[in-house]
C-alpha cells in the first residue's frame, strides 16, 4: 500500500511537470477547447489507475510467492518426515534380522542337543563292549578252572602209567629168563612193534597238530586283543574329537555372547538414534510453528495493504470526482480489480486454509510416528529381554553340557581302567597258557623217555628174544592195552583243551558281566547324585534370577523416575526457551510495526501536501485548459516517456524493500536457529551431565553396598574368632572351676570345724535368690573370658578362711548387726563384690533380724552386674577385651 500511495504521489508530481509547460505556452495564445483537456485529464487518471492495479498485481505476485516457499518449506518437512519413516523401516528390518539370528541360534543350540544325543548313543556302545569284554574274562576264569582240574586228571592218569610201566619192569625182569624161546615170535613182533611205532607217530603228529592249531587260536586270540584295543583308541580318538567339538561350541558360545554385547550396543546406539530423530521432529514442528507466524503476519500485512488501497481509491476519486463520467468508468474500473484481487486473496486464504489442514495432518501423522516409535521400543526392549532369557537359558545348557562331558570324561577314566584290568587279566591268561604249554612240554618229554626207554627194552628184547617166546602172546595183548591208553590220554588231552578254552571264555564273560554291573550302579548313583546337583543348583539359580529380576526391577524404575525428571526438565526448559523466542518475535513484530507506522504517517503527510499542490494545479488548470488543446497531442509522447521512468523507479525502490525485508527475515531466522542450537547444545550437555551424575550415583550406592557386605562379613569374621576364642577360654575355665570347687569345699569343711555357731546364724546373710538367679543368668549369658577371669578372682578369696585372710587395698571390712565382719570391694572398673565364704550354698528361710543384712548384701550384688555387662558389651563389640591380663588394669 505505502508502495500504491508513492506511486499516486509521482504520477501527480508528472502531472505538475506537465502543466507547467502547458500554462506557460497557454498565455500568449487563447484557445478555447474544453473538451481535449478533459480528455487529457481522465488518460493520465486512468493511467495512473492501471499503474496502481498493476502494482498491486505484483504485490499479490510477491506474496504468492512468499506462500509458494512456505509450501516448499512444508514439502521440505515432509520429505524429513519421510527420511525418519525410512530409517524406522530400516530398524524394523534391523530388529526382523535380529529375530533370524534369534532363530538361528536356536537352529544351533537344536544340532548341539542332537550332538549330545548321538554323543551318549557312542557311550551306550562303550557300555555295551565293555560288558562283552566282561563276560569274555569270565568265560575266560571258568575254562581256565576246568583246565586245571583236567591238568590234575592227566597228572593222576601219569602216575598210574608210572606204576603201570613198573609193574612191566617187574614183568620184564621175570620174562628174561623166558625170552629166549621167544625170539622167532618177537621178529614177529618187530613188525609189529614197527607198525605200532607208525601208529604212535601218527598220533604224535596229530597231537602236534592240535598244538599248533591251539597256538593258532592264541595268535588269534592275540589278534582279536590287538583289535579290541584298537577300537579303544578310536573310541579315544572319538571322544578326543568330542572334546574338540566341545571346545569349538564353547568358542561358539563365546562368539554368541560377543554378538549380545553388540546387539546391546546397537541398541543403544538405535535409541541415540531415536532421540535424534524425536529431536529433529520437535525441531521441524517448531519451524512450521514459525511458518505458521510468518504466514499470520503476512494476511495481517495483507490485510493493511487492502485497508489503505481502499483508502487511496476513496481519496482519488474524492480528487477526480469532477471528471464525471470518465472518472465512473474509471471507478468501475477500479471496482473490479479490488473485486479481481479480493477474488484472488480468497483463493490465497483457502490455499492458507488448506496447508494448514495439511500441517494438522502432518501432526497427526507426526503423533501417529511417534507412537509407532514407542511401541518399536517396547518391542524392542521385550525382544532385548526375550534374547535375554535365552542367553540364560543357553548357559544352563552349556553348564548341563559341561557336567555330561565330566561324566564322560569320568566314564572314560572308568573304562581305561577297566581295559587295563582286562589286559592284566588277558597277561594272566596268557601265562596260564604258557603253563600249560610247559605241562605240554614236560608230557613230551615224558613220551620221548618212554620211548627212549622202549629202544632200551628193545635191545633188551633182542638180545632176549630166545627166553621172550613164551610171553610174546601177553606183551602183545599189554602192548594193545597200552596203545590203548595213550589213545584215551590223547583224547582226554583234546577235551581237557576244549574244557580250557570254555573255561576261559566262561571266565572272561563272568568278570565282563560283574563289571558292567557294578557300571552300571556307579552310573546310577552318578545319576541319583546328578539329579540331586541339578535340582539344588535349580533351586538356587531360581533364587538367584529372582534376586536379580528384583534388583533389576529396582533399577529400571529408578532409571525410569530419573529419565522421566530430565524428560520433564527438558520440556519445560524447552517450553521457556519457546516462550523466550516468542516474546523476541513478539518485539521484533512490534518494532517492525512502529517503523511501517511512523513511514505511513509521513507518507500521509507528503500525500496531503500532495493533495494540496494537486488541488492548486487543478485550479491553474481549469483557468489554462483551453491554452493547452493544441500543445496536448505534443506532449503525450513525453508523459508516456516519464510514466514509464517513473514506473522504473517505483519497481527498482519495490525490490530494494523486498530485499530488505527479506534480508531482515532471515537474519531474524538465523538468529532464532542459532539460538535454538545453542539452547539444544546447552540442553543436551546437561542431559549428558545429568546421565552422567546419575550413573555415579549408582556406582557409588553398589560401592557402598558392596563395602558394606565386605564390613557385615569381615564382622561375622571377628565373630566367630571372638567365639573360638570363647570357647577355649571356656574349656580352660571348666578345669579351673573344678579346681576351685574341691577347694571351696575344703574351705566349707575347715570352717564348719572352727565356727559352728557363726556358721548357723550367718547362712543366709551373703545370697539370696535373686542374686543367685542373677548370677547364673549371667554366668549363661555371657559366658565371656573376663566373666571367667572375675571368677578365678572370686573363688580363690572364698577359698581363705576368715581369720587367716588379709584385707587388701581393694577391700574394705563392714561389722553385721549380729557381731560378724563382711569383706567388700571396693567399687572400680572391672571389679566384683565379694562377701565372706560360704555365702552362696543353701537357701532357708530367713529371721526377722537378718533383713537388713540381706538388703545390704542384696545392694552389693546388685552393684556387681552393671560391671559384668559392660565388658560383655565390650568383648562381644567386637573389641579385644583389654582385661583379659590384668582385671585391674584401670584401677
Amino acid at each position: 500500500m505505502k508502495s500504491l500511495g508513492l506511486s499516486s504521489l509521482k504520477s501527480l508530481e508528472n502531472f505538475r511537470s506537465l502543466a507547467g509547460p502547458l500554462a506557460g505556452s497557454a498565455r500568449a495564445p487563447a484557445v478555447y477547447n474544453p473538451r481535449g483537456s478533459s480528455d487529457s485529464t481522465s488518460y493520465g487518471s486512468f493511467v495512473n489507475l492501471k499503474l496502481t492495479a498493476e502494482k498491486l498485481v505484483k504485490d499479490q505476485a510477491s506474496v504468492k510467492t512468499d506462500l509458494e516457499l512456505a509450501q516448499t518449506k512444508l514439502r521440505k518437512a515432509s520429505d524429513q518426515i519421510h527420511v525418519l519413516e525410512t530409517k524406522l523401516q530400516q530398524s524394523l528390518n534391523e530388529n526382523a534380522k535380529l529375530k533370524v539370528k534369534q532363530k538361528e541360534d536356536t537352529k544351533l543350540w537344536g544340532g548341539l542337543d542332537s550332538k549330545l544325543s548321538s554323543t551318549n548313543t557312542i557311550c551306550d556302545q562303550l557300555t555295551e563292549t565293555l560288558q562283552h569284554l566282561a563276560d569274555q574274562t569270565c568265560a575266560a576264569e571258568e575254562t581256565k578252572g576246568f583246565f586245571e582240574g583236567k591238568l590234575e586228571n592227566t597228572s593222576k592218569a601219569l602216575d598210574e602209567f608210572d606204576k603201570i610201566l613198573n609193574d612191566l619192569s617187574a614183568k620184564l625182569e621175570s620174562a628174561n629168563t623166558k625170552i629166549v624161546t621167544g625170539k622167532q615170535e618177537i621178529l614177529e613182533l618187530k613188525h609189529e612193534k614197527e607198525e605200532v611205532e607208525k601208529c604212535f607217530q601218527d598220533h604224535r603228529d596229530a597231537t602236534k597238530n592240535a598244538m599248533l592249531e591251539k597256538d593258532v587260536g592264541i595268535k588269534e586270540l592275540h589278534g582279536i586283543i590287538e583289535d579290541k584295543v584298537a577300537n579303544l583308541k578310536s573310541l579315544d580318538a572319538q571322544l578326543e574329537e568330542m572334546v574338540n567339538e566341545l571346545n569349538s561350541k564353547e568358542d561358539t558360545c563365546r562368539c554368541l555372547r560377543t554378538t549380545i554385547t553388540n546387539l546391546e550396543k546397537e541398541k543403544s546406539s538405535l535409541q541415540s538414534a531415536n532421540i535424534d530423530f524425536a529431536q529433529t521432529i520437535e525441531k521441524s514442528s517448531q519451524d512450521l510453528a514459525e511458518l505458521r507466524e510468518l504466514l499470520n503476519g503476512l494476511v495481517t500485512m495483507i490485510a493493511k495493504l487492502h485497508t489503505e488501497s481502499a483508502s487511496l481509491t476513496n481519496q482519488i476519486s474524492m480528487l477526480f470526482s469532477s471528471i464525471g463520467v470518465y472518472c465512473d468508468l474509471v471507478n468501475k474500473k477500479e471496482k473490479l480489480t479490488s473485486e479481481r484481487a479480493q477474488y484472488k486473496f480468497d483463493k490465497l486464504h483457502e490455499e492458507f486454509k488448506k496447508c494448514r489442514s495439511e500441517n494438522d495432518t502432518v501432526k497427526f501423522n507426526n503423533q501417529e510416528q511417534k507412537d509407532q516409535i514407542l511401541e518399536l521400543q517396547k518391542a524392542q526392549e521385550f525382544s532385548i529381554v526375550q534374547h535375554a532369557d535365552e542367553c540364560r537359558l543357553a548357559e544352563a545348557n552349556i553348564r548341563d553340557l559341561e557336567t555330561k562331558i565330566k561324566d564322560l570324561l569320568s566314564n572314560k577314566s572308568s573304562s581305561e581302567k577297566l581295559t587295563k584290568e582286562l589286559m592284566e587279566k588277558i597277561k594272566d591268561l596268557s601265562q596260564s597258557n604258557a603253563m600249560s604249554e610247559a605241562k605240554g612240554k614236560k608230557l613230551s618229554e615224558n613220551i620221548s623217555s618212554l620211548e627212549a626207554q622202549n629202544r632200551d627194552l628193545l635191545d633188551q628184547l633182542q638180545l632176549v628174544t630166545e627166553d621172550g617166546a613164551k610171553e610174546s602172546e601177553a606183551l602183545k595183548n599189554e602192548i594193545s592195552k597200552h596203545n590203548h591208553t595213550i589213545t584215551s590220554l590223547k583224547s582226554d588231552l583234546s577235551q581237557l583243551h576244549k574244557v580250557l578254552d570254555e573255561k576261559e571264555q566262561l571266565l572272561t564273560r563272568t568278570y565282563i558281566d560283574s563289571m558292567n554291573v557294578q557300571v552300571q550302579e556307579s552310573l546310577v548313583s552318578a545319576e541319583i547324585k546328578l539329579s540331586e546337583a541339578k535340582k539344588q543348583y535349580d533351586l538356587m539359580l531360581e533364587g538367584k534370577k529372582l534376586e536379580l529380576s528384583k534388583h533389576l526391577k529396582d533399577l529400571s524404575q529408578k532409571n525410569d523416575q530419573a529419565i522421566s525428571d530430565i524428560r520433564k526438565n527438558c520440556e519445560m526448559e524447552k517450553l521457556d526457551v519457546a516462550m523466550a523466542e516468542k516474546e523476541k518475535a513478539y518485539k521484533i513484530i512490534k518494532e517492525t510495526e512502529r517503523r511501517c507506522n511512523e513511514k505511513i504517517a509521513e507518507n500521509k503527510e507528503e500525500s496531503q501536501q500532495c493533495l494540496m499542490r494537486v488541488k492548486e494545479e487543478h485550479a491553474a488548470m481549469h483557468n489554462q485548459a483551453y491554452h493547452a488543446s493544441w500543445v496536448g497531442q505534443g506532449d503525450q509522447a513525453v508523459g508516456l516517456d516519464e510514466v514509464s521512468q517513473m514506473e522504473k523507479n517505483f519497481e527498482e525502490k519495490e525490490s530494494k524493500l523486498l530485499l530488505q525485508q527479506r534480508e531482515d527475515l532471515k537474519r531474524v531466522q538465523l538468529q532464532a536457529e542459532n539460538e535454538l542450537r545453542e539452547r539444544i547444545s546447552s540442553l543436551r550437555k546437561e542431559h549428558e551431565f545429568q546421565i552422567k551424575a546419575m550413573m555415579l550415583q549408582h556406582e557409588d550406592e553398589s560401592k557402598k553396598l558392596q563395602e558394606e557386605l565386605e564390613l557385615q562379613k569381615s564382622r561375622e569374621e571377628k565373630q566367630r574368632t571372638l567365639l573360638q576364642l570363647q570357647w577355649k577360654v571356656m574349656s580352660e575355665n571348666q578345669q579351673v572351676d573344678q579346681e576351685a570347687n574341691s577347694k571351696k569345699e575344703f574351705s566349707v569343711s575347715s570352717i564348719k570345724l572352727m565356727e559352728p555357731s557363726v556358721r548357723k546364724e550367718h547362712k543366709h546373710a551373703l545370697t539370696s535368690p535373686e542374686s543367685r538367679r542373677k548370677d547364673l543368668s549371667l554366668s549363661g549369658v555371657m559366658r565371656t573370658p573376663m566373666s571367667s577371669i572375675m571368677k578365678k578372682v572370686e573363688k580363690p578369696s572364698r577359698n581363705i578362711p576368715k581369720h587367716r585372710r588379709k584385707v587388701t587395698r581393694h577391700e574394705y571390712e563392714i561389722e553385721t548387726s549380729n557381731g560378724t565382719t563382711v569383706t567388700k570391694r571396693r567399687k572400680t572398673k572391672s571389679t566384683v563384690m565379694f562377701g565372706e565364704p560360704n555365702s552362696q550354698r543353701l537357701f532357708h528361710p530367713q529371721p526377722l533380724n537378718a533383713v537388713h543384712d540381706t538388703t545390704k548384701i542384696k545392694e552389693v550384688s546388685r552393684g556387681n552386674h552393671p560391671n559384668a555387662t559392660n565388658i560383655g558389651d565390650l568383648f562381644s563389640e567386637g573389641s579385644l577385651n583389654p582385661y583379659a591380663d590384668d582385671p585391674y588394669a584401670f584401677d
